[in-house]
């Protein structure tokens, strides 16, 4: 265990000496295959460990994601892209990172620094190691469940955006929406 805890401490020092996004997803990406690693050994207490790296780089790698000048423009909305030139802010997907990990990291990064701790000292690795998304959940509780007033509405809305999109194959349409409803019914009922 004593090789354990040296990476460990040898982790925790890269990520807080880590200046660029690219060594902090380095120190992510090797504490994911450490975790990995402890699943496979059934190691809860390096599962631990890992984890919180992996947390924490991903809270580290968000202020800095945050930080950073966004692209300008995308498939038409916003201004028009210029031709690219050196000073041009790094793609994510250059640096290995997705849209949905920025978007989570950042939310990470802007929780308050005593509800982040105190997700990492609650966790327990035996029952289940925490991960982004019980992190975030933390936060922001519980999804509200939609009243079936809201979900017809919603579902009444999207027929009639159906209809509209293709005015001239309605019947079509119906006919699908039709088949696929009563898909649905067939799926909740044997569930």
């Amino acid at each position: 265990m004593g090789t354990a805890l040296a990476k460990y401490d040898a982790a925790r020092h890269a990520l807080q000496a880590a200046s660029k996004i690219d060594e902090v997803k380095l120190v992510h990406d090797k504490a994911v295959a450490m975790a990995l690693y402890a699943q496979q050994a059934k190691d809860t207490q390096l599962i631990g460990w890992a984890t919180e790296i992996k947390l924490r780089a991903e809270r580290r790698a968000g202020a800095m994601l945050a930080k950073m000048t966004k692209q300008a423009g995308a498939k038409g909305i916003g201004k028009k892209k210029v031709e690219s030139s050196k000073s041009d802010p790094t793609l994510l997907k250059d640096m290995g990172i997705s849209k949905n990990q920025s978007s989570q990291w950042q939310q990470i990064a802007a929780m308050p620094d005593e509800t982040f701790e105190a997700a990492l000292t609650t966790a327990d690795p035996e029952k289940k190691p925490l991960t982004t998304k019980a992190l975030l959940a933390t936060v922001k509780g519980p999804a509200p469940k939609k009243e079936p007033i809201e979900l017809a509405d919603d579902v009444r809305d999207t027929l009639a955006a159906l209809v509209k999109r293709w005015p001239t194959k309605r019947a079509v349409v119906l006919d699908n929406i039709r088949i696929t409803l009563g898909n649905l019914m067939k799926g909740a009922a044997q569930s």
